[in-house]
């Protein structure tokens, strides 16, 4: 089986805290990705964080395989692909998460 591998822009950036570090990140920085099964919205968020501060969220269309890839122990690394400042918020931070392959 293929591993995972996807990229895009993270969700709700303009109700969390990217805007607060912004100018301290760059592009190939790492990002975490933390599972929030107790979200009201999604049982599968997972959101997006560095530097102890929240972005967003996984979008609704990769969030199940995202938080399930965890759930099963999957090692996943995700890190910023682009990052724009100026853009609107929902292209502000673009990442990409690939599935470590554990030979």
């Amino acid at each position: 089986m293929k591993p995972f591998e996807a990229t895009f822009y993270v969700a709700g950036v303009q109700f969390h805290k990217l805007y607060d570090v912004i100018n301290l990140m760059k592009e190939e920085d790492p990002v975490q990705l933390v599972p929030e099964p107790s979200n009201k919205y999604d049982k599968f968020a997972v959101r997006v964080e560095a530097l102890d501060t929240m972005f967003g969220y996984i979008p609704k269309s990769h969030s199940q395989m995202v938080s399930r890839l965890i759930a099963f122990g999957k090692t996943l690394s995700a890190k910023i692909i682009k990052l724009s400042p100026e853009s609107e918020p929902w292209s502000a931070l673009k990442i990409e998460i690939k599935e470590e392959q554990n030979d």
